[in-house]
């Protein structure tokens, strides 16, 4: 591990602790902490792009994205306020170089394509939302005291990526420090069964299904689907004069 700072704070939020592979930025202490095993997020990779639809409303889209999924890791600091965010943040550049992150992108102040106000409701409420307390306090006093950089490490046990916004917010630097590392879902954990499924179909005629799981914006299913496919088919033969009518969801 790679350590930014020895010294942790008393006050961080119960619960929270640093990421294992990078570390806070000394004297800073954790306001916000959330860990989802298995979850989405969309990765920056370029600037903003700001249209208008046919209303003549604002509609924001990123220049280059990248969609990933596994497990998140969702942390925000609050440093001194004797500390600049160009401080804070080459620190944390420093430190990704270091620990072999690729730096994939990287922008500041409005270079981004947003204000901090419309960049914090877009990145951290619409693509990748965080708890309402967390989000308000990215916001930067001014938009030139904010930066944010993505990074890449490469892993055999999974890529590692990194999401770095550090702004100024009532003159204390604010840092959400985001991990997602990739793997694949952890499946098994909701079984089904041909008796149970017809069961449920002679009760209210309909029955839910989970475990059935597709590519990225595909149509192609996942290996991982087959224990579900195989009793869909054993209802199937049990019940040779059963049609089913299906709609998938997500």
């Amino acid at each position: 591990m790679l350590t930014i700072s020895i010294s942790f704070a008393q006050e961080d939020v119960e619960g929270s602790k640093d990421h294992p592979l990078i570390s806070r930025f000394a004297g800073s202490t954790i306001v916000y902490y959330d860990v989802k095993q298995f979850d989405e997020y969309i990765l920056a990779l370029g600037k903003v792009e700001v249209e208008r639809d046919e209303d003549n409303k604002r509609v924001f889209n990123l220049t280059k994205s990248k969609q990933l999924e596994g497990k998140v890791t969702r942390i925000t600091y609050k440093a001194s306020k004797d500390r600049s965010i160009l401080e804070v943040y080459r620190n944390y550049e420093s430190a990704l170089k270091s620990a072999g992150f690729e730096i994939l992108f990287t922008s500041s102040g409005k270079e981004i394509g947003l204000d901090s106000y419309d960049w914090v409701r877009y990145f951290y409420e619409s693509l990748n939302p965080l708890k309402r307390s967390a989000r308000d306090g990215l916001i930067a006093d001014e938009d030139r005291y904010q930066r944010y950089l993505s990074a890449k490490l490469s892993s055999p046990e999974g890529d590692v990526y990194v999401s770095l916004y550090v702004s100024l917010r009532y003159g204390y630097p604010k840092v959400q420090l985001d991990f997602i590392q990739v793997k694949p879902m952890e499946t098994g954990l909701v079984t089904v069964n041909a008796d149970a499924l017809a069961k449920d179909i002679a009760r209210t005629g309909h029955v839910a299904i989970y475990g059935i799981y597709f590519d990225f914006d595909k149509a192609d299913v996942k290996p991982e689907s087959e224990p579900v496919l195989k009793e869909i088919a054993k209802l199937l033969q049990q019940n040779p004069k059963l049609k089913l009518y299906v709609v998938g969801n997500t």
